[in-house]
């Protein structure tokens, strides 16, 4: 019995990783609307609808967002464990689990007002941009600087500790998106898409663009992603539904996604199953004296030829006219390992995942309506085996395998257009036109909040109800 016991022990030391990952992965499944904690409220960002939200990855937990009139704030999404929130009632009547219910709303760390139809900033007061935010995100080694963009045609560079603006680059055009390498160590070069076909990239330590990308055949640059292995490839999108691979030291494409190619272009160098069997038929009955067998023979090779199906997938790397979508690409992101590559288009059923390795086309069919979508962000687990896709007011999980769909998560008014999952809390906040920040909690922490419920004291200190007796007073406290 006691080898057993020790058997048990080090069998479950040997597979904790996978125990601990089988479990998160049950908790995702049980995501659902929050009903004690709300993001933001009305005093953030006035009612106006949020483009796009960032969560820091040094620590996971400040939240960035950004608004539809330019305005950009940061939250504290542990703030609820360490101080006493304000109640206020909750307005998700739509959801019966929220019905007659208090929520706790996280306050805005700083707020970087945005000055669309508004007049100039004061000195005292830091401005935000002056049209919808397209752009944000952390610095990925401190989250002491972020950099935002905006359909004002600025990319700007802010230091989160001082509120003010470090650097800044206006360029001609609008802005579609910004991105910025999480791995790199040897650049900090921040990717710029905008409404032309051509990718900068900015460095902020000379305040410069140093060097431009020409390759796109549509009139503009939609997405952009960096690959999570590789600090020098830039992955970019265009409204052309192009997918091109960018190496940043060569500033040459390396590669050109292609939809209909479904093998590697190692497999597409062989010969065709055709003229293999072909040949084997003719070594084993050979038939020289054939006229018309030699005609035959010499016919079919050269409609081969003149199609050249032998190179139709090898010449795909250098054809400039191969495309990843139908339509103009809308999202892209990069799995943690590096690996694959999800994308979408405009229409959100066009969505595809991808062997960087070798540009092949997995086929993998993922299960979302055939609708338009306004979503600018998506995002998967630690593990990559889920992914998080927002289309009009609701969330999608889906199993980023076999695109299977898990859940629908549906809480807001309008049209949801960012999210980010939480891999150390495996908590979700979604970011949605109707000006709300929704967080969505696994079953573990909503049973939690109710089971150990806090309650504040008149001198601002929360109480655990649980561990409160009835005969201890706060005098002998004292």
């Amino acid at each position: 019995e006691r080898m057993n016991v020790s058997k048990l022990i080090r069998s479950r030391e040997a597979s904790g990783g996978k125990v601990s990952e089988a479990i998160t992965s049950e908790r995702r499944k049980t995501l659902d609307l929050s009903s004690s904690r709300i993001i933001s409220d009305v005093s953030s960002f006035s009612g106006k609808g949020i483009t796009l939200i960032d969560l820091d990855p040094v620590e996971q937990r400040y939240l960035l967002a950004g608004s539809v009139d330019g305005t950009v704030c940061a939250f504290d999404v542990l703030s609820h464990y360490y101080t006493e929130e304000k109640a206020v009632d909750q307005y998700c009547s739509h959801t019966t689990t929220l019905q007659n219910r208090k929520a706790s709303v996280h306050q805005h760390l700083f707020r970087l007002e945005g000055t669309q139809g508004r007049l100039p900033p004061t000195r005292e007061r830091e401005e935000g941009h002056k049209g919808a935010v397209t752009g944000l995100q952390w610095y990925p080694v401190d989250s002491g600087l972020f950099v935002s963009s905006s359909k004002d045609c600025n990319v700007r560079l802010f230091d989160a500790n001082e509120l003010s603006m470090v650097c800044s680059v206006q360029l001609e055009f609008q802005i579609n998106c910004v991105s910025m390498s999480t791995i790199a160590l040897a650049h900090s070069l921040v990717a710029v898409a905008s409404r032309n076909p051509v990718i900068r990239l900015w460095d902020p330590r000379n305040d410069c663009i140093s060097l431009s990308f020409a390759g796109h055949i549509g009139k503009e640059v939609t997405a952009l992603a960096w690959s999570s292995n590789s600090e020098w490839l830039l992955i970019s999108g265009g409204s052309d539904g192009q997918i091109r691979i960018w190496d940043v030291r060569k500033a040459n494409c390396l590669l050109s996604l292609d939809q209909y190619n479904t093998k590697t272009y190692s497999e597409a160098l062989l010969p065709l199953p055709d003229l293999d069997h072909l040949r084997r038929k003719r070594l084993k009955t050979p038939q020289t004296d054939d006229v018309l067998y030699r005609n035959f023979n010499r016919n079919l090779q050269n409609w081969v030829n003149s199609k050249k199906l032998v190179q139709k997938f090898s010449v795909a790397r250098q054809n400039e006219t191969v495309t990843a979508h139908d339509s103009p690409v809308k999202i892209m992101l990069s799995s943690s390992d590096g690996l694959f590559l999800y994308s979408a288009a405009s229409k959100m059923m066009d969505m595809h995942k991808w062997d960087l390795s070798s540009g092949k086309n997995m086929l993998v069919h993922y299960e979302l309506p055939a609708s338009a979508s306004k979503c600018l962000k998506i995002d998967s687990s630690s593990n990559g085996q889920s992914l998080f896709v927002p289309h009009r007011n609701s969330v999608y999980h889906l199993d980023s395998l076999t695109g299977k769909r898990l859940a629908k998560l549906t809480g807001h008014y309008d049209s949801v257009t960012s999210c980010v999952h939480n891999n150390i809390c495996c908590e979700m906040y979604t970011a949605s036109l109707d000006g709300n920040i929704l967080v969505w909690e696994p079953e573990l922490l909503r049973s939690q909040s109710k089971a150990f419920g806090t309650e504040a004291r008149d001198d601002g200190v929360a109480v655990d109800l649980n561990n409160e007796d009835d005969w201890t007073t706060d005098e002998e406290n004292m």
